[in-house]
């Protein structure tokens, strides 16, 4: 028998099938625990300086550079890069693998802090990679 010609004579049979199926795929969707994007903990920090009316060669030399030497002597530092602009710095710290994801904001705190720039306002965060998006649409 062909398989058209058994379901046009047992439709309830092909239906009940088709709903069993459904009930399967749902369960599967629903139970599957793979993650499309992996979670990365890659260790690093983000230490931000505003100083309003500044320009950047101020912020360059008595912010950034301080701040830049000071998160130095922090140790398992990997990469540290740095942006100075139009009253802002920014000095983003990336630390090895092998260190505690928790702790990397406060030892990049506590170096920062030693260091005496002048600033109005300065900001120590954790940087997740996860926050990163994987695509952007864009009009």
């Amino acid at each position: 028998m062909k398989l058209t010609e058994f379901s046009l004579r047992n439709p309830l049979y092909v239906g009940l099938i088709a709903i069993c199926l459904a009930i399967v795929g749902v369960y599967a969707y629903l139970t599957l625990s793979i993650s499309i994007v992996p979670n990365i903990t890659q260790a690093s920090a983000i230490v931000s300086t505003t100083d309003p009316g500044a320009d950047p060669a101020t912020i360059e030399t008595q912010i950034t550079r301080p701040i830049e030497d000071a998160i130095a002597t922090v140790q398992n530092v990997k990469t540290l890069t740095s942006s100075s602009s139009q009253g802002l710095s920014v000095v983003t710290v990336g630390f090895a693998t092998n260190v505690n994801a928790d702790l990397v904001t406060i030892d990049v705190e506590r170096a920062s802090t030693r260091c005496a720039v002048r600033c109005r306002r300065r900001q120590t965060s954790r940087r997740s990679e996860s926050w990163i998006p994987i695509g952007a649409k864009i009009k």
